[in-house]
């Protein structure tokens, strides 16, 4: 086994926090080309602010960090300290979505994206939130298909009852929510 060195590490002024600015993500191959969408973490007027980032990968070592990044900042009323671990994936038509982990008003929250070219997002709403009942914000993200449900997997936040939540329902990228 070959030990390769880190793939992204902090260099860039949306990533300077002094405890590493390169968060989770996840990753996603498009034709020949491996994309990581990632949370890019700094301070900015005395505040820590989360934000996601974009860079790719041809041959899966080496990887380029988009000019501009970041490609999506906390959407009004969400909390920048606490907007992180987006998930990527593609759906049937094309469309690039990603979900993410966020704290709405001081409750655990799921985000939804999408896009038609990785580069220029839309914010499509609150995928879901606790309501009170799950943590003060969500972490690491995943939406999974079951058929014609969809399970939305979570890790709360100050929710010493749960360590991982599972929300089942149907998932509408139209609406932007999982009910």
């Amino acid at each position: 086994m070959t030990q390769l060195p880190p793939a992204l590490v902090p260099s860039e002024l949306y990533e300077m926090h002094e405890q590493g600015g390169c968060f989770s993500g996840s990753a996603l191959v498009v034709g020949e080309r491996l994309y990581l969408l990632y949370t890019g973490v700094c301070y900015r007027d005395g505040r820590c602010v989360q934000a996601q980032c974009l860079a790719w990968s041809d041959d899966g070592v080496t990887f380029q960090k988009y000019e501009h990044n970041p490609v999506v900042c906390a959407p009004e009323g969400i909390d920048p300290e606490n907007f992180r671990d987006p998930k990527l994936w593609r759906e049937a038509d094309g469309t690039f979505c990603f979900v993410c982990g966020a704290s709405l008003d001081g409750d655990g929250a799921a985000l939804l994206f999408s896009s038609r070219d990785l580069f220029n997002w839309q914010y499509r709403g609150v995928l879901a939130c606790g309501e009170g009942r799950f943590g003060t914000m969500w972490e690491c993200p995943d939406l999974i298909p079951l058929g014609e449900k969809h399970m939305l997997c979570v890790s709360p936040m100050h929710c010493p009852a749960y360590r991982n939540v599972c929300l089942i329902g149907t998932f509408s990228l139209e609406e932007g929510k999982l009910q």
